[in-house]
């Protein structure tokens, strides 16, 4: 998995008026709405053939590792 930091950091003050309150809601929210897969693919890992689920929960993976906040969305929890 290529470094993710700079791809998740980009998003810190995004504005949107989904998961605003949410710990790491915009940087989920902007990466979902402004990479192409193709980037999401080759900084977060997956394959065309992947599940939207299992991109996000790449994604959200690696944002809960970077602002350290077990509170993240998640489509798991979210789905329960």
């Amino acid at each position: 998995m290529a470094n993710n930091n700079s791809i998740i950091t980009k998003y810190d003050n995004y504005k949107t008026e989904h998961s605003d309150d949410v710990p790491g809601g915009r940087n989920i929210i902007g990466i979902l709405e402004n990479e192409t897969l193709e980037d999401i693919f080759r900084v977060f890992g997956g394959t065309i053939e992947d599940t939207p689920y299992k991109i996000w929960n790449n994604i959200s993976d690696a944002v809960y590792h970077h602002i350290k906040n077990h509170n993240v969305i998640n489509l798991t929890r979210t789905l329960q």
